[in-house]
C-alpha cells in the first residue's frame, strides 16, 4: 500500500492542513466490548517508540539487516556498557505500527536517522536521552531518561569501535509512516540502529497499569465496509482530556476525514478521570466526511464506492489532547488509536 496521507492536525482544521500538507517543520541547532472484536494491534496508543522502514540494524556478525526484515530468532548485536563491547542477543519480540510524530536527526557525519520522538539514544556524558523523556520514562530502564537537545553527542559504533557523532539539526516530519521496533531481547536492553546505540522498548509493570488505551474496532463479519466503529478509551492516568475526535479512512485512491457532532467535545473538552472508561458505538452514517485531497464533503455512498475498487483500506482515529503542550519539542497534540487494515478482495 502506498505511503499513508498525512494525518497530522495541529491547531488548524484538518482540511486546511490537508491542503497545505507541509512535509516538516525544522528546529535548527539552537459499554461491554464484544470479545470477537479485536484491533489489528494495540501498541500505538502507548506511544511506542519505533524506526521507519529501511533503518539498518547491526547483526551479531557485524552485517546489517533493515529493521522491517528482522524476525524473532534473529541474533543481533547489543552493547554491553560494562565490558564496552558488542555481544549477541536473540530477538524475542518485534512490533509494527504506524506513527505520525516522527523526527529526523541530522549528524555531523552526514548520517541521518528517522524515529519517533520518544525513542531513547545513548549519548556521551548524558546517558540515555530522548526528545520526549516524558513519554520514554514509562519504559523499563528509562525512568530517569534525560532531554535530548541539538548539539548533543551521540555514541556511534563503527567497525565495533565507539565514536562520537554530534547532532546538528532536528526535523519534525508530518507524514505518517509504518514503523518497527524490537520490544524484547534474550539479553541486553539495547540494539544498534544505523550505528547508534538505541533502547529496547519494554513497558514496565508499573507503566502498564498507569497508561491509557485508545482502540477502535469494527465487526469483521459485516460486508467489506462496516456500518459502525466501536470506540473505547480506557484511562489509568490522573486525567485525560478529549476533544475534536476525528476518524480517518485511507485508501490508495483517496482518503477521508470524518467528524460526528455528538462525539467531538469541541466547545468543552471531556475529561476522563483516573480508571475511567469511555465506550461508544458510532455509526458512519452520522459522520460528515471530507476528502483530504480537496476538502470537499463526500457522501458515505460515494466513499464506499471508491473504497470497493481498492484491495484494502485503513481506519484510524485521533483526538486532541491539550495536556501535551507541556513539551517545547511537541509537534502534534493528538492521541491516536490503533490502525485497522481491512481487505476488500
Amino acid at each position: 500500500m502506498k505511503a499513508l496521507i498525512a494525518i497530522t492536525i495541529l491547531l488548524c482544521s484538518y482540511f486546511q492542513l490537508a491542503s497545505q500538507n507541509p512535509e516538516f517543520l525544522q528546529h535548527r541547532n539552537n459499554n461491554n466490548v464484544n470479545p470477537q472484536l479485536k484491533p489489528e494491534c494495540d501498541i500505538s496508543q502507548r506511544d511506542i517508540h519505533c524506526f521507519i522502514k529501511g533503518t539498518p540494524i547491526t547483526m551479531c556478525n557485524d552485517s546489517v539487516k533493515t529493521i522491517e526484515t528482522l524476525v524473532p530468532g534473529d541474533t543481533i548485536a547489543t552493547w554491553n556498557p560494562k565490558s564496552k563491547s558488542l555481544e549477541p542477543a536473540i530477538i524475542e519480540q518485534l512490533e509494527k505500527t504506524a506513527h505520525n510524530e516522527l523526527v529526523r536527526y541530522y549528524f555531523e557525519s552526514s548520517k541521518t536517522i528517522t524515529v519517533t520522538q520518544d525513542h531513547p539514544f545513548l549519548l556521551k556524558d548524558k546517558g540515555w536521552c530522548s526528545l520526549r523523556p516524558d513519554l520514554s520514562s514509562i519504559y523499563k530502564g528509562f525512568q530517569s531518561i534525560k532531554q535530548l537537545e541539538p548539539g548533543d553527542i551521540f555514541l556511534s559504533i563503527i567497525n565495533q569501535q565507539i565514536t562520537d557523532d554530534q547532532i546538528t539539526q532536528i526535523a519534525f516530519l508530518k507524514k505518517p509512516q509504518e514503523t518497527y521496533t524490537i520490544s524484547r531481547l534474550s539479553s541486553g536492553s539495547n540494539f544498534i540502529a544505523n550505528g547508534y546505540i538505541v533502547g529496547v522498548e519494554q513497558l514496565s509493570s508499573e507503566a502498564i497499569a498507569s497508561t491509557y488505551k485508545f482502540t477502535i474496532q469494527v465487526d469483521k463479519e459485516e460486508s467489506n465496509f462496516p456500518s459502525s466503529v466501536f470506540v473505547k478509551i480506557e484511562n489509568h492516568r490522573d486525567h485525560l482530556s478529549l476533544s475534536n475526535f476525528l476518524l480517518f479512512i485511507y485508501s490508495d485512491s483517496e482518503s477521508y476525514c470524518g467528524t460526528v457532532e455528538q462525539f467531538r467535545y469541541n466547545s468543552s473538552p471531556l475529561v476522563l478521570g483516573k480508571d475511567s472508561i469511555l465506550a461508544k458505538n458510532l455509526y458512519l452514517n452520522d459522520f460528515e466526511f471530507k476528502s483530504l485531497k480537496s476538502a470537499e464533503i463526500k457522501e458515505l455512498s460515494k466513499i464506499k464506492q471508491t473504497i470497493s475498487n481498492c484491495d484494502e483500506y485503513r481506519i484510524v482515529a485521533t483526538f486532541f489532547d491539550p495536556s501535551r503542550r507541556n513539551n517545547p519539542y511537541e509537534s502534534n497534540l493528538n492521541r491516536r488509536s490503533n490502525m485497522l487494515k481491512i481487505k476488500t478482495k
